[in-house]
């Protein structure tokens, strides 16, 4: 389970207020180093929707200018669609964000973070850019220079409650045929 998408171009998002979300779209999944074999990462809702419930290894990425005449407070996020709300990182610090980073008037930055988040396969769930400046103001989410990405590294822990076939994940011998086996290897 894993893949990496990035805007595909530069992309701005206005804040009209503190406390406010923005998910940027145009995700794709194949050039340059972008990939999803699987293809988990709906490129047309711009959403992850897991195929298992469990931790997830996600790192988030962007580089970003504010194009306002005043500083701007962001953070990175992953947003849960279905429920409409931020899915917060357990950690102190950063209110839970992936990253968080003030940005200058005119100013660049690029800000990533890596983190573990329990993910649910009844859920969809993008890329959230936070503001917590009062006024808001505007970014550009660069391509460029690591540009703006969402990285799915795997499957950290899968939740409780799935089935294991232990028949077709053992070896297909007898049982005194591995004892004797072990006993050869290891010479006793």
């Amino acid at each position: 389970t894993k893949f990496n998408v990035g805007l595909s171009a530069t992309e701005s998002l206005t804040f009209t207020e503190a406390g406010q979300v923005l998910r940027p779209s145009n995700f794709v999944d194949t050039g340059g180093s972008f990939y999803d074999p699987l293809g988990l990462y709906d490129t047309t809702a711009d959403t992850f929707t897991p195929t298992v419930s469990g931790d997830y290894n996600i790192t988030l990425k962007s580089a970003m200018t504010n194009t306002g005449s005043s500083w701007i407070f962001v953070h990175l996020f992953i947003y849960n669609e279905t429920d409409g709300e931020v899915v917060t990182w357990p950690i102190t610090g950063n209110g839970g964000a992936f990253a968080s980073t003030p940005i200058s008037a005119s100013g660049f930055k690029f800000i990533q973070g890596t983190g573990v988040l329990n993910l649910s396969s009844s859920k969809a769930y993008s890329y959230g850019v936070k503001c917590d400046t009062t006024g808001g103001g505007t970014i550009d989410l660069q391509t460029d220079i690591g540009g703006t990405v969402w990285q799915l590294e795997g499957l950290a822990y899968p939740d409780g409650g799935q089935t294991v076939d232990m028949a077709n994940n053992a070896p297909d011998i007898k049982q005194i045929d591995y004892i004797l086996g072990l006993q050869k290897m290891f010479n006793l």
